[in-house]
């Protein structure tokens, strides 16, 4: 009897048409599936829900959540900013690689949000129980002590007991997009600088020396460009959840059981 042999050769169109639909598979999963809780835009109890939300979603945030393309979270990060000289702060300084720790430990308070028909905003009163900053620092034209302070190396500041008002406004179309944030800093318990210079050891050694005696009227005088700054960390943060999970999914018009 002659037997026949069947082969089945996998060519490259083939291969796309398997690639193809397993891309179609978890474009699928992820359609249907939310890594977060959930809040329908029609709860009357909307705002409790997403006190509940974000206080439960933080943890997993600091991991990323591969298999949502959402990056790792902690530490939050943010390439460089500048702080333009503006009374009665009449000097420059730039930080570059920026990292921010201990924001995801927040206690959340209080939020307050508003869907409207292409828009939303929502307001999170948050307790930052510790936060560390670590960055690459330039100072340019600052005197203390009749001293010109330039310098750059490597600093940091331990915060604790901060309470924050975080303000996020933005558009809903298929997905969340965060287009403008603010950060109004309620009230800080204590902070402490440390200035590190392989260059000028002695003056980083005095910058923090005065920042520390000083922190309350510092912040005072540069409070605003702080908050701008958290501002842009938590806006690059908020928009790489957001721009994974469609908006409808995480916050869908009507209960999910009606």
């Amino acid at each position: 009897m002659r037997k026949f042999a069947t082969q089945f050769r996998i060519t490259m169109p083939i291969l796309k048409d398997i690639f193809w639909y397993f891309s179609s598979l978890l474009g699928v999963y992820k359609q249907s599936s939310s890594p977060f809780q959930v809040c329908s835009r029609s709860d009357p109890e909307l705002n409790t829900c997403l006190r509940s939300s974000i206080q439960n979603a933080m943890p997993i945030l600091k991991e990323g959540i591969r298999e949502f393309g959402i990056p790792v979270l902690e530490p939050m990060r943010y390439p460089s900013y500048t702080f333009v000289p503006l009374p009665p702060v009449l000097y420059r300084h730039v930080y570059t690689d920026i990292e921010m720790l201990g924001c995801l430990d927040a206690e959340i308070k209080d939020v307050d949000a508003h869907f409207e028909e292409a828009s939303f905003f929502i307001v999170i009163v948050a307790l930052l129980n510790k936060v560390r900053y670590d960055a690459h620092y330039e100072y340019f034209g600052r005197i203390l002590d009749s001293v010109d302070s330039y310098t750059e190396g490597t600093c940091g500041y331990e915060s604790t007991g901060n309470t924050v008002e975080i303000t996020l406004r933005g558009v809903t179309e298929e997905f969340i997009e965060v287009t403008d944030v603010k950060v109004n800093v309620v009230d800080v318990e204590s902070i402490v600088f440390n200035y590190q210079s392989a260059q000028d050891p002695e003056v980083a050694k005095m910058l923090s020396k005065y920042l520390n005696d000083n922190w309350k009227a510092e912040l005072g005088n540069e409070d605003h460009k702080y908050a701008m700054l958290y501002a842009e960390v938590f806006r690059n943060a908020s928009n790489a959840i957001f721009s994974k999970i469609p908006f409808e999914l995480l916050f869908p018009k009507e209960e999910p059981d009606q």
